[in-house]
């Protein structure tokens, strides 16, 4: 088409008023409030947790029959060491995996943020969660409490 045909307007711009500008930054800001909102309940209540619990477990101050479970595996410091450093590795491929499902659209699953409205995980991740858990400026990094390996 000519630009005659677009009444001179470029025809990579936007037609809606709302997605230009300041609106796209407002809508991207959001976005990234909610992602950020998610990503630090996930790697709190997903991640952090899971891992104090495994190593109350691998330290025996866990009683009942989980407890004893873990102690009759668990028998020598150096299964103890061993466990104790793998655990937030083991935990962190769960989530990663966890995580590409999501980005792959293999799991559909929708995040009710703080204000109730509810948004598809899929499309408020934009395929890219996965990527955020590992590396610089990583969920991990930014979110945890806990101890994590690159």
């Amino acid at each position: 088409m000519t630009d005659e045909q677009h009444d001179g307007a470029d025809p990579g711009e936007s037609p809606d008023p709302h997605r230009d500008g300041a609106g796209d930054q407002a809508h991207a800001q959001a976005r990234g409030r909610v992602l950020s909102q998610f990503a630090e309940t996930l790697i709190h209540q997903v991640r952090d947790q899971p891992i104090r619990i495994c190593d109350h477990l691998v330290a025996g101050r866990v009683r009942g029959p989980e407890g004893e479970r873990w102690r009759s595996i668990v028998t020598s410091p150096e299964a103890r060491s061993a466990v104790t450093e793998l655990l937030p590795d083991i935990v962190d491929q769960v989530l990663a995996h966890l995580l590409n499902a999501l980005d792959q659209g293999d799991l559909p699953l929708a995040w009710r943020g703080a204000d109730g409205t509810c948004v598809d995980l899929y499309d408020l991740g934009r395929g890219e969660m996965a990527g955020w858990l590992f590396g610089e400026d990583s969920w991990r990094e930014r979110f945890s409490g806990e101890r994590f390996t690159e």
